[in-house]
This record gives C-alpha cells, structure tokens and sequence, in this order.
C-alpha cells in the first residue's frame, strides 16, 4: 500500500537585507585592469614601462578616467551619448593624427599597478566590512536602519512604507553591480530614508515585495 506525501511547501522569505555603498565601487573596473597588467607583466615578464609598451599605461589611464567621469557626474541619456561621441572622437584623433598629437610614454611599471590593486583591494575589503554594520533590514513586521558600529537603529511599522528606485544615471543601470537609489516613503509620500547606490537593485525590490506580501497574506487570513 502506497503512502501518499504532501509536496514540499515553497520557503517563504522573511527577512531582507539591503546595502549601499559610495559610487567609488564604480571604479572596480581599473582595479581588475591594474591586477590584470600587473599579472600579465610577472607572468610573462613584459617590461610594460618601456617605450613599445606606452599604449598600456594609456589604457589604464584611459579606463580610469572613464570610471573619475561615471563617480563624479550623473549622465543622463543625453549626456551619455555626448559623452561617447567625445570619446570616439578623441580615439579618432589619435589613431589617424599620431604625429600632430603624439601621445608620450606613461612609464607605469609594475610596482604601479601592483600598488594600485593593494589600495583598492583594502578599499574595497572595509567598504564590505563596513556594510556589516550599516545597512537595511525588512521583515514583515517592520523595517529597521541600522547605522554605525554601535548600530544606532531607526524603526519603521512595515505595513506603512512603501519602497522605490530611482535611477537618474544610466552608468547606474548597465554598470555592474546595476545600483539605483532606494527610497522609503511613507503612506502619505514623506521620504524617511535614501540608500543612494544599492547593488541588483531589481533583485532587491522584488525581495522585499516578496516579504511585504507575505504580511498581506498573514494580515489577510
């Protein structure tokens, strides 16, 4: 005789939490580039500082001036777009006009980029550790800020706050982590709480979606 079982029930989500971090994580991509030379040159020992290497060093420069732009303005489409057509022109200059416009030998060596990778790397390491201590916390009970190693903590009522993103800077939506501001509004539209660059944003809203209809249905039945 066989024995009927039960399916499994679906794992309900209760507990959400949300980090933000500055825009200075947009400049991981010259830290990635800087280990990846630096790499490169102890692997195949490249002398990257001589004079047939010079197109290194202008391209680490050129990728970290990019990233300076992306963490110090927000560009809209339009600026986006000027800021590319720029670039390309500028690329254009240089590869048909080298001779009118030389560009010189940067001379980065090594120890550079190795130096550069250590920084950003212990960087990078607090601002998570940090985070550990400064951050949102939903369950579908109440929402809870908790900021500072001391966790100095601001409380919220769940069922009264509504949760949004906004996205002004278009480096924000096709730049990993895609980060977007979240803001907390209460059921009369008063903005309580701003988390300005919340890494897969989208991924986050639909957990806390998850979580606040959860209490719906408790509340419901």
């Amino acid at each position: 005789m066989s024995e009927e079982t039960s399916p499994p029930q679906e794992k309900i989500r209760d507990r959400v939490v949300v980090t933000s971090y500055p825009k200075i994580i947009y400049l991981w991509p010259t830290w990635a580039l800087a280990f990846f030379i630096w790499l490169i040159s102890i692997i195949g020992t490249i002398p990257i500082q001589d004079a047939q290497y010079y197109w290194v060093g202008w391209l680490w420069f050129g990728i970290f001036a990019f990233n300076v732009f992306v963490v110090a303005f927000e560009f809209s489409s339009a600026k986006f777009l000027g800021l590319l057509a720029v670039i390309f022109g500028v690329i254009l200059l240089f590869v048909f006009f080298p001779t009118i416009i030389p560009l010189p030998n940067l001379a980065l060596t090594r120890d550079f980029y190795l130096v550069y990778t250590a920084v950003f790397t212990i960087v990078f390491g607090l601002l998570w550790i940090s985070r550990r201590f400064n951050y949102l916390e939903v369950t579908s009970q109440q929402i809870t800020y908790k900021v500072g190693i001391l966790e100095d903590e601001r409380r919220y009522p769940a069922p009264s706050i509504h949760f949004e993103k906004q996205t002004r800077d278009i480096f924000e939506r096709i730049m990993p982590p895609w980060s977007a501001k979240l803001v907390m509004r209460q059921e009369g539209g008063q903005v309580v709480e701003i988390l300005e660059c919340v890494p897969r944003i989208n991924k986050r809203l639909n957990e806390i979606k998850e979580v606040l209809e959860h209490l719906v249905v408790r509340q419901k039945y």
